[in-house]
């Protein structure tokens, strides 16, 4: 019998679980007898039949128990993992995390292969989407990768998924920045991060960005949640860049890129805190309202496009089309 445990960021144990797949199936996944069980609704007798019922005609058994975390201490289970078995067995469990300190843990990783998938932070990131982008044989320009990792938002799942994407697409040769902004984002995903940018920077090119995002169905609670994260990152990077600490240093403090700081810290120049963190109160004072029913989402979202893009009465009448888009919606 043969144990097997992945634990850590799901994309990247899923990833590692196909792949052990792959290797254990061949080229003929049908000649295994494969069972998948959740440990939200875990029983130790089916998890027994699967093990001692296998198909007469199968070559070997695969039992994949997923969300471990659920099982919490399944104490029943572990004279089951110690038995022999004349058929090839293999037992995947896959999971966030497991107390290392329990009994089951300890039972598991004395003879299981044990992977920890850790989610990359802001500096790990980079070398890991470099790792996969090699994987696919996409190849991208130094300021095409940093445009990738700054639009993707750590999120490693997007990643792969553009990486497959662009390998369709280039054929093995090089993506330049221009490439890839036209091919990367045919999502609202990515057309949401650019019109947030726009927003923070208070262009009122956002306005038509933000429209066709909620037009195309982009929930505004979300967007509340963004922006909020979005104001509390430059508030914070405001404030490191007063005490004259560099953006390499900015960056090392709080996990970001440097390249993403030194963007942002030009984005905060000219806005004062104060209106900052006015703008923060008003994010919770539209949310309250929503919750109390006084509001609808998208009105608030509307409300505060508004207030942000023109800070006053003046600065809206200097662009009377997109001050008469958002007053007629």
């Amino acid at each position: 019998m043969a144990l097997y445990l992945f634990t850590g960021d799901e994309w990247l144990r899923e990833r590692a679980v196909e792949r052990l797949k792959r290797e254990l199936f061949g080229k003929d996944p049908s000649a295994w007898s494969e069972t998948q069980l959740d440990g939200e609704d875990f029983r130790v007798a089916r998890f027994v039949e699967a093990l001692q019922s296998p198909s007469l005609f199968a070559d070997g058994v695969l039992i994949h128990v997923k969300r471990i975390e659920k099982l919490g201490e399944p104490l029943d289970l572990l004279p089951q993992l110690g038995r022999a078995h004349t058929l090839r067995t293999h037992i995947i469990f896959e999971g966030e995390k497991l107390d290392k300190r329990g009994k089951f843990y300890k039972k598991i990783a004395e003879t299981a292969k044990v992977q920890d998938y850790t989610h990359p932070n802001r500096r790990d990131l980079p070398t890991v989407a470099a790792q996969l982008l090699k994987e696919y044989g996409v190849k991208l320009s130094g300021q095409g990768f940093r445009y990738l990792l700054e639009n993707v938002e750590g999120d490693l799942s997007r990643i792969g998924r553009e990486a497959e994407k662009l390998n369709l697409y280039a054929h093995g040769r090089e993506i330049s920045q221009e490439e890839l902004r036209g091919i990367l984002f045919h999502d609202k995903e990515g057309d949401l991060f650019a019109a947030l940018d726009a927003l923070m920077e208070r262009r009122p090119s956002a306005i038509r960005g933000i429209e066709a995002i909620v037009e195309g169905g982009e929930e505004a609670g979300k967007l509340f949640f963004i922006l909020a994260g979005q104001i509390r990152s430059l508030l914070k990077i405001q404030a490191l860049a007063e005490q004259k600490m560099s953006s390499q240093e900015i960056a090392a403090k709080t996990g970001d890129f440097s390249w993403l700081v030194a963007k942002r810290i030009k984005t905060a120049q000219g806005i004062p805190r104060e209106r900052l963190i006015s703008f923060l109160h008003r994010l919770h004072q539209e949310d309250v309202r929503i919750k109390r029913g006084e509001r609808q989402p998208e009105e608030s979202l509307w409300s505060l496009v508004l207030e942000w893009i023109y800070p006053d009465a003046r600065t809206a009448a200097q662009q009377p089309e997109d001050y008469a888009l958002l007053l007629a919606r």
